[in-house]
Formats: C-alpha cells, structure tokens, sequence
C-alpha cells in the first residue's frame, strides 16, 4: 500500500468537528471546532484550509457525518473548491461488518467507524465500545465484524445542562473530574453524580452485554470520545481507553479506499 500521501479524516459530531492528517499510518496533528450549522460555507473553507495547510500532500479525504447540513457544505467544498477526492463512510460500504438488520440507515457513521476501527485493531476480539460524545453510545461488535447493536443515551453536556437548567438553585458548573465519590459541596455532588453515575452506568450495561450475549468470549471493553478524558478511569469500567478511535478508522479506511485495496461500493 502506497502510504506516501497524507489523508485527511474529519468527524463530525453534534457539538465539535474534529479534523487529523495522518501521514505513513500515523496521525501527525488535529484541530477541533464547534459544529455550527449556521455558519457558511466560506468560514468552513478556511477552517479547512487552516489544517490543509500543514500538509501539500493531501491525496484523499475521509469523512464521518451525524449532520446533513455539514455533510453537504464538505461536499460541495471538496468537489468545487478544494477538489479532493473524498468519502463519506455509511453502512452501504464493504467494510467487513455484518449487520443484522437489512435496513442500517439508522446506524450513525460514527458508531460503524468505530465498529470497523475496533474490529481491525483487536481483530481476535469481541468489543464493547463506548463513546462519550454529545450522546453516549455503547455498541458491541464481534470479532468476526458482526455488529450486534446499540445502545444511546444522553451524554454527559447533555445531563449537566439538564440538571441546571432544572434546578433553581444551581448555578452554572464547569465540567471537571469529581473529586470525591460523595460531594462536600454542590458542585462536587453534580459533578460525581453525573460522570461517576456516566462510568458505572457504562459498567452496568458492560456487564448486561456480557451476560446477554454469553455465547461470545474474549470481550475487549474500550472507551473513546471528545468527553472520555472526564470519566473517572479508576473504576476500572474500561481497561482501553482510546480517543483517537474514530480518527484511526478514518484514517485507515481512507488509506484503503485511496488506494483501492477494499472493496467499497
């Protein structure tokens, strides 16, 4: 595989867009904005020139979208302006996955790249995956690419602006690890409720997943996300923790299809 040319891999979640260029497999820098679905096409284009600008050797473009209305703005500036040959990953492509299900339309790109990233990586295992995100979703995909299902709930912005905005009395708090698992004060107490109850929330769903799909061994339980530096890792919920996740598997199936080793459609 031709790796000489660097590959650009953009997601884009509900909140932030994060952008990486991975030259040789590795992934060399990134940059994170807000998504903004009121922001125009021209401001967009200089983000992206922003990051095009560490590399003249863009030869492919890799993208994973949960919103419409940046997908299309992506589109039309990489085939009218920048004109990069680009890919917007979705369950129609030969990935190696299996669905269960023949309509996978409700699937979010996000949670196949991961599937796909998941699988190449610890390729002898069954993993459970959770990302931390604007949602937190779990999923569980087999070692033979079998991906089995999902699981969506609030994320963690999502529960701290509920919360506040519920409550009269609570004052705006800023997200950051909880210091006791019992809080001396209000903050404390927000904060250990929501990102310790996020963690073993997450193991309780590992442990029912476990149980659920008992035919399956050699489990391999991971988290990833924008958010999952804020999950309390001493509970040892998840032994792998891996932000990059979702860029690798960009990364690697933008590498694959440039080069035209995979069979996509």
């Amino acid at each position: 595989m031709d790796l000489k040319k660097d590959i650009l891999v953009i997601d884009v979640g509900n909140s932030n867009i994060v952008l990486g260029l991975y030259s040789d497999s590795k992934l060399y820098h990134t940059c994170r904005i807000i998504t903004d679905t009121e922001k125009t096409l021209d401001l967009y284009l200089n983000d992206i020139n922003d990051i095009v600008k560490y590399s003249p050797l863009i030869s492919f473009v890799s993208i994973s979208s949960v919103v419409p209305i940046i997908s299309e703005i992506f589109r039309e500036i990489f085939t009218n302006h920048l004109r990069i040959p680009f890919l917007f990953v979705d369950a129609s492509l030969d990935l190696g996955l299996k669905y269960l299900v023949p309509d996978q339309s409700f699937i979010g790109s996000d949670l196949i790249v991961n599937a796909y990233a998941a699988n190449k990586i610890y390729k002898n295992s069954n993993c459970i995956i959770f990302d931390f995100g604007t949602a937190t979703t779990g999923q569980l995909v087999g070692k033979d690419g079998c991906f089995y299902g999902t699981i969506i709930l609030p994320g963690i912005k999502t529960a701290l602006q509920s919360i506040i905005k519920s409550a009269a009395q609570l004052s705006e708090i800023e997200l950051d690890k909880p210091i006791n698992l019992l809080g001396l004060n209000t903050k404390e107490s927000v904060l250990s409720g929501i990102l310790n109850g996020h963690a073993l929330m997450a193991e309780g769903f590992v442990k029912k997943i476990k149980s659920e799909y008992n035919h399956l061994s050699d489990f391999i339980v991971l988290a990833t996300g924008g958010l999952v530096h804020l999950i309390p890792l001493d509970l040892k919920v998840f032994p792998f923790v891996d932000k990059n996740l979702t860029l690798f598997g960009l990364g690697q199936i933008g590498y694959e299809y440039a080069n035209k080793k995979h069979p996509f459609n």
